[in-house]
């Protein structure tokens, strides 16, 4: 039996070792790379076949979400297992929006991890089951979505969210995009849809995921 292939990232090295000893204690799992940072990665990536990765955040805030924006963006196509402590539901639905796949808390045993990397490979979403029903009902087949469960939004769309995210009012966008409000809360209405994303929140970290927001602006709020 052919064992999936994984690559495993995190910042820590005594980190990736552990990593490392779990998954290859699997059957039919093996690690084919290990790498520290964004550059690390994609290299990494560059050089194997890989069937899933797995990705250990360390410091579950923007700087995560930032990073994990980076990796999907280059990396589209990547069946992606963000492995965290981070419960908070908007930083889940922002990791799952910029197309990470699998999300699994820290807490985890090594049978469920075992399980998040088996169905991340086949292209499924894997949602720790800790997180409560309203997050674990997103973990539906994404088959309908482009490669990686990314979703795209137009041009547009992306305009209407900058300017949400940096906590304009309807008016403002309106004004700024000359066009009515009517038709932003309609831009509004498509994007939450899309992104599978409620509150303002969350679309906030999204923006910050994908690149719509930067660093100064998110610690200006």
């Amino acid at each position: 039996m052919d064992k999936l292939r994984i690559l495993i990232s995190s910042d820590y090295r005594l980190t990736l070792t552990g990593i490392r000893r779990l998954i290859n204690a699997a059957p039919d799992l093996v690690v084919v790379g290990e790498a520290e940072g964004l550059q690390q990665t994609l290299d990494a990536y560059a050089q194997e076949a890989v069937d899933a990765m797995v990705l250990e955040t360390s410091v579950p805030g923007p700087s995560t979400l930032r990073l994990a924006g980076k990796l999907m963006r280059a990396l589209p196509q990547a069946r992606v297992v963000v492995l965290s402590t981070n419960q908070n539901l908007a930083f889940v639905r922002s990791m799952l929006s910029v197309g990470v796949l699998g999300y699994l808390l820290k807490s985890a045993a090594e049978d469920e991890l075992y399980q998040a990397i088996r169905t991340v490979a086949l292209g499924r979403r894997f949602l720790d089951p800790r997180l409560g029903e309203a997050i674990a009902a997103l973990a539906l087949p994404v088959e309908a979505r482009p490669a990686g469960g990314k979703v795209a939004l137009s041009e547009r769309e992306r305009q209407v969210l900058s300017g949400i995210a940096r906590g304009f009012t309807r008016q403002e966008i309106a004004r700024t995009l000359n066009v009515s409000v009517k038709t932003v809360e309609t831009y509004r209405a498509r994007i939450r849809k899309k992104l599978e994303l409620q509150s303002r929140a969350e679309l906030v970290q999204y923006a910050l995921a994908s690149g719509l927001l930067d660093d100064e602006e998110m610690q200006s709020r």
